[in-house]
């Protein structure tokens, strides 16, 4: 998967460094024992640590910063898919929530009426799917406060993201997605600004593995409540 990633991000091929890094190192080391038939015994080590480790500490160097790489990759891939999949999983269960429901329905009568179009008519025959459709367009997936507002509307109360340190918390995950996406990975301002981040503008962003599983928890808590809360809503009594 790591090669996968690499081949299809940086057009990054492992196996195809292997085959060409292989050939060098060989001929390099070869060459170097070769000639400790020719060297005194006495003499070996020396000879040894001076001709042959180098190489040895080259090769462990170049093999350390592929695996650093290797790691950075899967890091930063985790938060983009983990983020998209959020959205995607958001504007979705709208789509099944207002599709299902007709008193859900009624909660997003005008959002639906301002984006109801021929490209959501052409999109599905279903005609309920397509009264989804346009609810899940009303709001914006990566931004907490219209996430928030969305969900609050549809089941009728606040369910999600109500604390400020919460709402704080997906700017940060959609930054690290966005920075990754739109920017390569690099640090700009407008990065450090929105996910407090300390390190230098216009350098690779640095992942930690905790931070991505914190992450990921974060948004699993964020689906399971909004899942939670959407199959038990029910219509308004009268």
């Amino acid at each position: 998967m790591a090669a996968s990633f690499l081949h299809d991000l940086w057009e990054i091929d492992l196996e195809e460094i292997g085959e060409q890094v292989a050939p060098a190192v060989t001929e390099v080391l070869s060459s170097r024992i070769e000639k400790l038939h020719e060297i005194p015994e006495e003499k070996v080590e020396e000879w040894f640590k001076k001709q042959v480790e180098p190489h040895i500490e080259a090769i462990r160097d170049f093999f350390e910063e592929l695996d650093l790489l290797r790691t950075r990759v899967l890091l930063e891939q985790a938060i983009v898919t983990a983020v998209t999949a959020l959205e995607v999983y958001l504007q979705d269960i709208t789509v099944s929530a207002v599709k299902l429901n007709k008193f859900i329905e009624s909660r997003f009568h005008e959002e639906i009426e301002r984006e109801l179009g021929r490209r959501t008519l052409h999109e599905t025959s279903d005609s309920r799917e397509v009264l989804g459709l346009a609810a899940s367009r009303s709001f914006t997936p990566g931004r907490p406060s219209d996430v928030r507002r969305h969900f609050r509307r549809m089941v009728g109360k606040d369910i999600i993201l109500t604390q400020p340190k919460d709402a704080r918390t997906l700017n940060r995950i959609v930054a690290y997605r966005n920075v990754i996406v739109h920017q390569g990975g690099v640090v700009d301002e407008k990065f450090r600004s929105m996910a407090q981040y300390t390190g230098r503008i216009g350098e690779p962003v640095q992942l930690t593995r905790r931070r991505v599983e914190n992450a990921i928890r974060f948004i699993e808590g964020l689906v399971v409540t909004v899942d939670s809360e959407i199959r038990q809503t029910r219509p308004p009594k009268k």
